[in-house]
């Protein structure tokens, strides 16, 4: 990539809450609430898995444990995006609406189906190719979004 002069670009996700677009990229520590954040998305992600989501960390591809897998996956944008909406808007009956850069991953794919059903609210993720809308546990895509 050097040789070439390639750049790799850095996935992100936006959410707009109260008239503040925050942005986000994975395992963002930068964001000024970031210890709620991350307090939010792990108590988010403890009850999600008392509801059958299980983290899908085959998709990580580096050559780490499972529990740095585990991180990795728990912490990719749109998840933090999420918790930094369920932060501001805790009980609000409007659509969360995240805008990803690239495509959605298969982990937060599942992850949002299952947030939908336990927070109760729409969640709109814009990814690169589709608009979808995870509501009830399922996704407008019907899961054929790659």
């Amino acid at each position: 990539m050097n040789k070439n002069n390639a750049k790799k670009f850095v996935a992100y996700s936006l959410v707009e809450v109260e008239s503040d677009v925050n942005k986000f990229v994975s395992e963002d520590r930068a964001h000024p609430a970031v210890e709620k954040i991350y307090d939010e998305l792990n108590i988010l992600i403890s009850i999600l898995q008392q509801i059958g989501y299980n983290p899908n960390t085959n998709i990580v591809l580096d050559n780490v444990g499972q529990e740095d897998k585990f991180k990795s996956i728990s912490y990719h944008s749109e998840k933090l995006a999420l918790a930094f909406a369920l932060i501001r808007k805790p009980n609000g009956i409007a659509p969360i609406r995240i805008i990803k850069n690239i495509h959605v991953c298969d982990d937060c794919h599942v992850f949002m189906k299952f947030a939908s059903v336990h927070i109760g609210r729409t969640i709109i993720l814009r990814d690169l190719n589709k608009f979808h809308h995870f509501s009830g546990g399922k996704c407008s895509c019907k899961d054929h979004w790659l």
